[in-house]
């Protein structure tokens, strides 16, 4: 499993993809598919831009069909676990089957969430993403080595006072009792609907920028994303 992880490692880097750690399935993540609960399992995402830059030439990218990195990142896949030889099952977060990633990310991580809803990672911040799961068969030592737990939640948002994520949405949208979706989708609206040539200098421009308050984070800002980044998933929140 050791060698089998790092061959996964090096496959996925030239992808941007990257091992953020491994995980078992419980009986409660998918009823209709028992047979996997107990499987040790690895999760698999991206951090900041280099995923971002191999997608963005891909056929997917380019073809003007719906849900372009979805298709992708299915497709890279696949190429990854069949060039390792790899006798598993893919999970996704997209699909038919929906997974609970947010909890294989508790388990594999141990990272919890930010004020914004969004999981914090104490390196990456808000600037990552989780993309699949490979499901192994067997047992054995090395598999226990490679899905061990995280022992403690990791959670910056515990050592920042000042909360800058909370006070820079220019609708207020988040607060303590939760994210107000329909004013935040109405000021996107609003700035595509008011933009000229001379750009929204009165105003924050989210869909251009990326979220005021995701970008307020100060955890992790090496790794946030780039403008095309931001606006091409900005574009696929509004819908």
């Amino acid at each position: 499993m050791d060698e089998l992880k790092g061959a996964l490692a090096g496959r996925l880097a030239p992808l941007g993809l990257l091992v953020f750690g491994g995980f078992r399935i419980e009986p409660g993540d998918q009823t209709s598919v028992p047979e996997l609960a107990g499987a040790p399992a690895l999760l698999i995402g991206n951090a900041g831009g280099r995923m971002w830059e191999v997608f963005a030439a891909s056929n997917e990218f380019c073809d003007g069909e719906d849900d372009p990195m979805n298709r992708w990142t299915q497709r890279v896949m696949e190429e990854v676990v069949r060039e390792c030889s790899a006798d598993c099952q893919l999970l996704f977060p997209f699909g038919e089957v929906v997974w609970p990633f947010q909890r294989f990310a508790l388990r594999a991580i141990g990272v919890q969430q930010s004020p914004l809803g969004l999981f914090i990672h104490p390196q990456y911040g808000l600037w990552f993403a989780l993309r699949a799961a490979i499901v192994f068969q067997g047992e054995g030592p090395a598999v226990e080595r490679a899905i061990q737990q995280v022992e403690e939640p990791i959670h910056p948002c515990l050592d920042c006072s000042e909360k800058p994520c909370l006070t820079h949405c220019p609708v207020s949208a988040f607060s303590g009792s939760g994210f107000a979706v329909g004013a935040c989708r109405s000021y996107l609206d609003s700035i595509q609907s008011s933009q000229t040539d001379a750009g929204l200098p009165d105003r924050v421009n989210c869909m251009d920028k990326g979220c005021a308050a995701r970008n307020a984070c100060p955890v992790g800002r090496d790794w946030r994303y780039g403008e095309a980044q931001l606006q091409f998933h900005m574009q696929a929140f509004k819908g």
